[in-house]
């Protein structure tokens, strides 16, 4: 996270092989890749999180307090 910006950086390396009817067959795939997200002001950067499961990347950006709405109670009669 820098000057409002969460950079996301990686490297996939994937191997498939196949051993099938007298062949055999190696496809690989890699590389390193970057993405970039320009966030609101209203996020509060000090508790941003990211866990990472089963090849699965989960990202938890919250609002600043402030910036979140509030429930007002209406009184009737």
């Amino acid at each position: 996270m820098s000057n409002g910006v969460l950079t996301l950086k990686g490297e996939r390396k994937l191997e498939h092989e196949d051993n099938k009817d007298g062949y055999h067959r190696i496809e690989r795939w890699y590389g390193a890749f970057q993405r970039q997200f320009t966030l609101p002001r209203s996020v509060d950067v000090e508790h941003i999180e990211a866990h990472s499961k089963d090849g699965i990347l989960t990202i938890r950006i919250p609002k600043k307090d402030e910036t979140k709405g509030h429930r007002i109670a209406v009184k009737s009669g």
